[in-house]
């Protein structure tokens, strides 16, 4: 369904799947449209989007905001984000989807897991942490 997503023409619990690929950034209530896609989704159901968001493209953000000062004689309070791509996935729950282990009950370390993986030739590299990237 190609849409306005501030109306998303989805019935309740109906659709598997909801893509919106650089769409929801020109949304005036993008809480409102996540919510309607929420609801649109079947338990179980994905949705996967791509918005822009803080400050990529500031300049015609403000030229945007100076011409609608000049034009209407004050900003909108919804004023489309622009900026680096925000990437999003969301899910609906149901009751069949598996529930999360119990925080402190692994048997093995993630270490462990990439030292058997390294030595079964599965994975390149060092199952040694990068200290760079530690600090």
């Amino acid at each position: 369904v190609l849409r306005d997503e501030e109306q998303i023409p989805l019935a309740p619990s109906s659709v598997d799947l909801v893509v919106s690929c650089l769409g929801l950034h020109w949304v005036n209530d993008v809480p409102g449209a996540l919510a309607q896609i929420r609801r649109a989704l079947k338990p179980d159901g994905l949705f996967l989007g791509a918005m822009l968001g803080g400050q990529t493209l500031q300049e015609l953000r403000i030229s945007c905001s100076l011409a609608q000062q000049e034009r209407e004689g004050g900003i909108s309070p919804f004023v489309s984000p622009m900026a680096q791509v925000i990437f999003m996935t969301g899910w609906s729950p149901s009751r069949s989807t598996p529930k999360a282990a119990k925080r402190g009950s692994a048997t093995v370390s993630f270490h462990e897991m990439a030292e058997e993986l390294q030595k079964r030739g599965a994975v390149a590299g060092s199952a040694e942490p990068d200290r760079r990237m530690m600090s």
